[in-house]
């Protein structure tokens, strides 16, 4: 269920992308010779990390102490109460900066900045350059649409990036100094994550095709590498139409897979030539979020992408078993890095001299939320090293910066940077990046960061070699004098087995001492992440409404040790239940809080702690569950993942009947007593629309007061700027009939034009 390693597919890759609005849901990885080969059916041999060496284990992180970091205003402000509050609409005007590229020679930047239009529900982003000392931004592309994935051309005279301007997602290069882009690649069926080879010769980047129908080659049979066609067109004749599976997953995320695989293509830039690096019935790379799980060496002669080959077709579905290959640019039998390891592999990234090739690991097959690590091998030797092997916490995003990787964690609700020293294992934290959303580094040190608190939309910064640190933009700066976006407070409150439960809370607009507000409590989904310390829509326009907003970090967090993510697991309604209650408890005795209005909401597995609560005693005056679980045998046969339920619950329905009976909310039914709002998306293959359609009819069959809203075109992460309003507008309808907060200023029948 974690949301962590998820990308989309190319259409709605175009959609996030474009729309890197702040509403979003936080929700969150060799040699020829020594490197064992994927024989034809996919089946892996040995390989040289059969043997691996660790490093002395790494510190642990401190929290940390950037006083940069910390939004220090006092909620009292008569000032902040002289601004407008954050309403819906006030939220939409926020523009967002996002994907920081520094230029080869670090002394400039290129970053998208997206404007979204409430009243059309698009967004438009384009891509701007501003210089390393924060003069001269200026904006490069000038399409109403989607320009985003920028990307510097090595001699940095000039940069690729996709657009959806015409022909759908395609591949454009546009100068530096100025000019028309040019449009690289004319593939049908889109592509997404560009990587550009070192001497700027080639360019990599995923697309789909439908192996059965295009043959060894992985392309459509009678069509050139670089007019690739999905399946849609031939089967336009057909007056029938079904999905058909012979195997598990057949559906992921938002849409059917119907024999579509997604494929490397590297495009020759000098002859428009196109080759199919991965042919096979294999998704290459993986489904993932984040890096796009491809990366060429320093002599440009290989590329090394993620994949899971194993030949038992639905084990695909139950092992997250990806694996490190590399292959010839000029293509050839991909070669098997990992194979010793049935866990997770990927995110590969070689070094700068091409001496060694670094990726991530996870040790624990079938466990998608196991600590994050570094491992690597010396392309020479072939001999694997764990890297850090004590560092405590996931290690996500990593860049390599000469002899040192630079990378970033979860730490006690914050993304600090911190500083690898790869021939030691030493890790440090890299001073003036305690907490970053996107990042880039120069061959000399230098960072570009986008950075956002609560109560701060994100900017972009840079971190220069010397550790200075400056802002780049203030995109926003007139927005914050005339809204008035909430800082949050932060406490740790006792919960289970005498954890410190980290927990932000943002104080409403108007906040005066000694006043009683309303208190809605939101519970994180994943379950293993965090909530941070960064700009999000539920932190502004509820406080905006009159409420407090609580966002605590329950068991099952990232952040806090892995021991701690780790303790959910099989004890879905135990620690992690008697954590939010006692979060609860503890802020409805504060004098700010009036304990008869006070309201629970989550999203996802926050959605299912919600329901889980609904069906034991609890002091909320209403509920709001968004996409959660409410049956669980029913999940686990409905979801495509099935690693994470037969993990996390402790295996499939049949095989530990007890163990789903344990924890389901449907089994309790009979208990629901409190009015619920019901939330979720047609098209979510994650957590079944049909899960929400139970819980409305449980309720609704009993009487409790509910309402259910059902977004049709919309997976597990629904349209920031068509389908976050109504998202928004539902629960401050919800809100004001059950906490008498302020309603919306368009109600939720009038923005459906009802």
């Amino acid at each position: 269920m974690r949301n962590t390693d998820v990308i989309l597919l190319v259409a709605i890759l175009t959609i996030t992308a474009c729309d890197t609005t702040p509403y979003q849901p936080e929700i969150p990885p060799c040699p020829p010779c020594a490197a064992a080969r994927a024989n034809a059916d996919g089946k892996r041999t040995a390989d040289p990390a059969a043997g691996v060496k660790s490093q002395a284990p790494a510190a642990a992180p401190a929290v940390m102490t950037d006083a940069t970091l910390r939004d220090a205003r006092d909620p009292a402000d008569p000032a902040d109460a002289r601004r407008a509050p954050v309403t819906l609409e006030a939220l939409y005007e926020v523009r967002s900066v996002g994907s920081p590229r520094l230029s080869p020679d670090g002394r400039s930047v290129l970053y998208t900045l997206s404007t979204p239009d409430l009243k059309t529900g698009r967004t438009d982003t384009d891509i701007w350059k501003i210089n390393a000392d924060g003069t001269s931004a200026r904006q490069m592309t000038r399409f109403e649409g989607a320009d985003f994935s920028p990307l510097w051309a090595p001699d940095g005279r000039s940069f690729f990036f996709l657009s959806a301007r015409k022909g759908g997602v395609q591949l454009w290069r546009m100068p530096v100094d100025g000019g028309e882009p040019e449009r690289l690649t004319q593939v049908e069926s889109g592509l997404e994550s560009p990587v550009a080879s070192p001497a700027g010769t080639h360019v990599a980047f995923i697309s789909e095709v439908v192996p059965e129908a295009a043959g060894e080659s992985g392309r459509p049979k009678g069509e050139d590498g670089g007019k690739q066609k999905p399946p849609e067109p031939a089967r336009a004749g057909s007056p029938h139409r079904a999905i058909v599976a012979d195997h598990l997953f057949y559906r992921r995320w938002d849409a059917w897979k119907e024999g579509r695989r997604r494929h490397v293509f590297v495009l020759e830039l000098g002859t428009g030539k196109l080759t199919d690096l991965t042919p096979g019935d294999f998704d290459s790379p993986a489904f993932t979020l984040g890096e796009p799980g491809l990366a060429f060496s320093p002599d440009g002669r290989e590329l090394a992408f993620e994949s899971n080959r194993e030949p038992d077709p639905d084990a695909h579905a139950v092992r997250n078993n990806t694996d490190v290959f590399v292959v010839p640019i000029s293509g050839g039998e991909p070669r098997n890095l990992t194979a010793s390891n049935a866990g997770f592999d990927g995110s590969p990234a070689y070094s700068p001299d091409g001496r060694h090739l670094v990726w991530r690991t996870q040790p624990t097959p079938g466990y998608e939320a196991d600590r994050f690590a570094l491992r690597m091998i010396d392309r020479a030797s072939g001999e694997v090293t764990d890297l850090a092997p004590g560092f405590p916490e996931w290690i996500e995003e990593f860049r390599w910066v000469k002899d040192r990787i630079v990378f970033v964690a979860p730490v006690k609700g914050r993304f600090p940077l911190f500083e690898l020293e790869v021939a030691s294992g030493r890790v440090t934290p890299v001073s003036g990046a305690g907490h970053v959303r996107a990042f880039d580094c120069a061959p000399d040190g230098t960072i570009a960061f986008s950075r956002s608190t609560t109560g701060r939309p994100a900017e972009l910064y840079l971190r220069q070699a010397d550790g200075q640190v400056r802002a780049l933009t203030a995109v926003n700066r007139d927005l914050l004098d005339r809204y008035d976006f909430r800082p949050a407070s932060e406490l740790w409150i006792d919960g289970a087995d005498g954890a410190k439960i980290h927990t932000f809370v943002v104080l409403p607009h108007g906040y005066r001492k000694g006043k009683k507000y309303p208190l809605v409590i939101n519970v994180h989904g994943g379950p293993q992440m965090q909530w941070s310390d960064n700009f999000r829509g539920d932190w502004q326009v509820y406080p905006g409404a009159g409420a407090v907003v609580a966002f605590p970090n329950p068991h099952g967090s990232t952040g806090y040790g892995q021991p701690f993510t780790a303790a959910i697991s099989k004890d879905w309604g135990g620690r992690v239940y008697r954590d939010v209650m006692a979060v609860t408890d503890h802020l409805s005795k504060q004098d700010y809080v009036d304990a008869s209005r006070m309201a629970l909401m989550g999203w996802s597995w926050g959605g299912y702690l919600v329901n889980w609560v609904a069906v034991h005693p609890h002091p909320f005056a209403a509920l709001a569950s968004m996409m959660g679980v409410w049956d669980l045998p029913s999940f686990h046969g409905t979801t495509e993942e099935l690693w994470f339920p037969e993990w996390d619950l402790g295996g499939t329905p049949w095989e530990a009947p007890e163990a789903y009976e344990k924890f389901n909310p449907a089994s309790r039914a009979a208990r629901l007593k409190a009015p619920m709002l019901v939330i979720t998306g047609e098209k979510d293959f994650r957590i079944a629309y049909t899960q929400s359609l139970q819980l409305f009819t449980a309720l609704r069959r009993q009487k409790v007061p509910a309402r259910l809203v059902v977004l049709p075109d919309d997976g597990h992460w629904p349209h920031p700027v068509r389908s976050m309003p109504v998202y928004y507008a539902a629960h401050l309808e919800w809100f004001a009939t059950y906490l008498k907060t302020a309603p919306p200023a368009v109600s939720l029948s009038k923005m459906l034009g009802r």
